[in-house]
């Protein structure tokens, strides 16, 4: 098939990029990650006098919450995890910054309950409110987005990816307030708190479905993989899905075909085998 006869490759519109299932796995792969290594932070043995440090920073950095007001607790929070969010936004760096951000945290996490007299795992029943979910969410985003960027330049891309850098750093910001203030909530009232998962169960459910039917859509239209490809992401110069090169012979048959008779159908595919 030539160029000219060849069908326009589609452009992606801006969902179909945003819930692109590689984009998808990459941010799903993060928020595992991010899981790993708060579990991890529980779990590694600190000594009594790294605890006693630990807690004594968290408690500096938390005196300002307990004299602030509602507003200005959400406020101080969202400033705080947009600051590590825009930093993991970063190619590469962000990456390693959401593994150091995150097994801290853990740590920080197991500190704070051992002072309490409780073993530092109990911890791990802050992922009881939903919260927790949607703050990691929001670093999977900012991390991915990185990810992605060096993705797009090696595929030659970037123009196009640094669109979506810019509506996925909008999610961060809406995410992140989001979260703090469900945060602040919870230091409110615990059970209310816990009352949120009402709202965020079926939010979180329906989001899964249209990244599902997103993918299946952009799977099922053929996107390119990167310019240069075909709808089906074969490579220009080839034909049939399966990526096997145009065979001379069959063309020159159908092209004999086609003057011999004109207006007719073109010849089955068992026909193309046998010589004119």
């Amino acid at each position: 098939m030539s160029d000219q006869e060849r069908p326009p490759v589609p452009r992606r519109g801006l969902l179909e990029e945003l819930f692109d299932r590689r984009r998808v796995g990459v941010v799903l792969g993060f928020f595992l990650v991010e899981l790993g290594l708060f579990a991890a932070g529980l779990l590694t043995p600190v000594s009594a006098s790294t605890r006693q440090s630990l807690t004594q920073q968290a408690g500096a950095q938390f005196a300002p919450l307990r004299s602030a007001g509602f507003l200005p607790e959400v406020l101080l929070i969202f400033t705080h995890n947009l600051t590590l969010a825009i930093g993991e936004m970063v190619p590469l760096l962000g990456a390693l910054l959401l593994v150091f951000s995150i097994y801290t945290t853990g740590l920080v996490a197991q500190a704070l309950v051992a002072a309490q007299g409780l073993p530092g795992t109990t911890a791990i029943f802050l992922f009881a409110f939903p919260y927790s979910f949607i703050e990691l969410s929001a670093y999977a985003i900012a991390a991915g987005a990185g990810l992605m960027v060096i993705v797009a330049w090696r595929g030659k891309r970037l123009r196009r990816e640094m669109t979506v850098l810019a509506v996925e750093g909008a999610e961060v910001v809406g995410v992140l307030l989001l979260a703090a203030a469900m945060e602040t909530t919870t230091t409110y009232s615990p059970l209310l708190g816990l009352a949120l998962w009402v709202p965020t169960a079926p939010a979180l459910a329906g989001l899964w479905v249209v990244a599902r039917r997103r993918g299946r859509r952009g799977a099922a239209t053929g996107w390119p993989a990167h310019p240069g490809q075909g709808p089906t992401g074969v490579p220009a110069g080839w034909a049939g899905a399966a990526g096997r090169p145009e065979d001379p012979r069959a063309k020159a048959f159908e092209d004999a075909y086609r003057e011999s008779h004109p207006g007719a159908p073109p010849p089955a595919e068992g026909e193309k085998e046998q010589d004119p």
